[in-house]
């Protein structure tokens, strides 16, 4: 009897822990989740809100970007311990600034065009214009300027007897007469008439030592042309300008070198104007300066620039935005049960793309096929690399195959169209492991494109013609055509004529451009290296074969590596802007010695360093 009632306890306890358990009440496990839960909940919350703070913070640094000079001005005058001479200096920015952004081209143009942006309403400066001289942009790109100035001064032999120039210094107030200098310029198309003491507008340079650098060889044989070996007395240089004057030959954009042997100057860019980029440098005596103003060598003005911009710079902001935007795409992929990818439509050439997933919005890259490398045409089992010899009611299944950086889910998905369905139908392959299947429905002539699902720029057409008696399909390559053949990838460019697009491996230390390249039954000659097409590899060697004809531009851009490049080519007659910057510092450029002369002058200023050697 006791036994019995031992049993009917146990069973009761049992049910009311598996009825306690069904309720939630009293469950270690349904309380470790919803701890788990509300954990997710309060990191979501939180990455939302991190985001919302660098959205936040990146619309405040872009209103401050967008004011220029005049937000690095106001940041300056917002520091403690500022002297009497700095709160000069900076009062004096500010004002021809606020004039600069209130005056209208009208005071000097009499109502003519300027060639400036109709939303500028013909302003001289315009503060939130990227393109402005007083731009951070800009201001920030005047730096390497006057560091170039400096250098040049020191180096140049030159002088006046002890007049041996020091190093020029700046302050805001010169930079901002300076800035609103070649904004006044850049729609004057003429000297902006805001000069201190000295001011030279270099119309059509990118920066004022190009114009003195294109001077110096007149300023010298001048020289030598009156028996002065040396310059001894500031009316040497008097002598020697006048007589420049006489022979209409312009020397004094280099002779503003000679202002003054301690200076305060200035270097305005801007990107607007009749004659393109347009430089304003202006410079003054220190000694007007001195005990007036704050003064700050050249390194010191730039350190507290980066201070500023490092506040605002929009590489920085969007930088944080993508972090707290990652984040939060993270904890949203935590809590989604199974993604359901939709892949995005890719730029053309780019090789990748984004999937999102539709449930929790998480973001991922994804690779695309950069070329279709082959085509292979199936039929009853027996594959071709053309079409050909097919008849009305054939079956062909295409398979195809792409360059890819890296495997993704989906990445590899093609698209078959034709051009005219009455000679050949599109289906489906029923489990996915072909791109489609044709089938001959008559006679006559379509065009086949096969291209990728994500980027239709990665491609290949055929023309496929069947005769009335229906066996007899052929096929040509069209032009347009990327193919992949060793370590390069092709374009064609004509009927026996094609350009290097690029890699087709990841890292081939040596590349060999060949005379010919075949596909299938036909031969092409490689007459073009297009632009940009190994810019930023790791290619060490390259030779460029006997038909190249064309070396685009940044062809070999930033090929650090790139120690010799052999061209075997007569043909070469276009090598394009920076084909050979930032290769190799000591690199040697071998060209036939037939070419030799003509070749050093075309491979000139493209980019390579000085030391760069032409030779045969």
């Amino acid at each position: 009897m006791r036994k019995n009632c031992k049993n009917k306890f146990w069973r009761f306890t049992q049910s009311a822990a598996v009825l306690f358990l069904c309720m939630g009440l009293a469950s270690p496990v349904n309380a470790a989740l919803a701890a788990e839960s509300a954990q997710s909940a309060q990191s979501l919350q939180e990455a939302e809100r991190e985001l919302q703070g660098a959205l936040e913070n990146q619309k405040a640094a872009q209103e401050k970007y967008n004011q220029g000079s005049m937000g690095f001005v106001e940041w300056m005058m917002a520091k403690d311990g500022l002297t009497q001479l700095q709160k000069k200096d900076l009062e004096q920015a500010k004002t021809i600034l606020s004039e600069a952004c209130e005056e209208n081209f009208s005071r000097w143009y009499g109502g003519k065009d300027t060639g400036l942006p109709e939303n500028r309403k013909d302003k001289v400066t315009c503060l939130w214009d990227d393109n402005d001289a007083a731009s951070l942009k800009n201001t920030k790109a005047s730096f390497p300027i006057l560091k170039n100035i400096n250098k040049i001064r020191q180096e140049d032999q030159n002088y006046v007897g002890a007049m041996r120039r020091n190093p020029g210094e700046t302050n805001f107030y010169v930079m901002a007469i300076a800035q609103t200098g070649a904004d006044r310029g850049a729609g004057l198309t003429r000297h902006s008439r805001l000069q201190i003491s000295c001011e030279n507008l270099a119309f059509g340079y990118k920066n004022p030592e190009d114009g003195w650098n294109r001077e110096v060889t007149a300023f010298n044989q001048l020289k030598e042309s009156l028996g002065m070996s040396v310059l001894s007395k500031e009316s040497d240089v008097k002598a020697i300008t006048d007589l420049a004057d006489a022979q209409k030959k312009t020397v004094t954009h280099y002779t503003n070198l000679f202002w003054s042997a301690d200076q305060v100057m200035g270097i305005g860019v801007t990107d607007y104007g009749s004659y393109g980029t347009t430089s304003c440098y202006n410079a003054t005596a220190k000694s007007n300066y001195e005990n007036k103003y704050a003064i700050y060598t050249i390194q010191q003005f730039e350190k507290l620039f980066m201070e500023y911009y490092a506040t605002v710079d929009p590489d920085v902001m969007q930088a944080r935005v993508d972090a707290a935007q990652q984040k939060l795409n993270d904890q949203k992929a935590q809590q989604c049960t199974g993604h359901d990818f939709v892949m995005q439509q890719a730029s053309p050439g780019a090789g990748k793309t984004t999937k999102t997933c539709t449930k929790c919005g998480y973001t991922q890259e994804a690779a695309l096929p950069t070329a279709i490398t082959k085509v292979t045409w199936w039929k009853n089992d027996s594959a071709a690399s053309e079409p050909a010899n097919y008849q009305i009611g054939d079956e062909i299944k295409l398979e195809v195959a792409g360059e890819v950086p890296a495997d993704s889910a989906d990445n590899q998905a093609y698209v078959i169209e034709v051009s005219n369905p009455s000679v050949a139908a599109v289906s489906d392959s029923e489990n996915g492991s072909y791109a489609g299947i044709l089938t001959i429905t008559g006679s006559g002539s379509t065009t086949v494109t096969v291209y990728a699902k994500y980027d239709p720029s990665v491609k290949q057409e055929y023309t496929l013609s069947v005769n009335s008696k229906g066996n007899n399909a052929q096929a040509e390559t069209k032009i347009g055509t990327v193919f992949s053949a060793g370590s390069l990838q092709y374009k064609v460019t004509g009927s026996s004529e094609v350009t290097v697009t690029g890699l087709s491996q990841k890292k081939p230390k040596t590349v060999n451009i060949p005379d010919t390249v075949a596909r299938g039954k036909t031969k092409y000659k490689v007459t073009a290296i297009a632009a940009k097409a190994f810019s930023y590899t790791d290619v060490a060697r390259v030779t460029i074969g006997a038909n190249v004809k064309t070396i685009g531009s940044a062809a070999f851009k930033g090929c650090k590596k790139l120690s010799a490049a052999d061209i075997r080519s007569k043909k070469l007659v276009t090598v394009g802007k920076d084909a050979f910057k930032g290769i190799y510092a000591a690199a040697k450029i071998k060209v036939p010695s037939a070419k030799y002369a003509a070749y050093q002058k075309l491979l000139q200023n493209k980019g390579q360093g000085k030391k760069v050697k032409i030779v045969r």
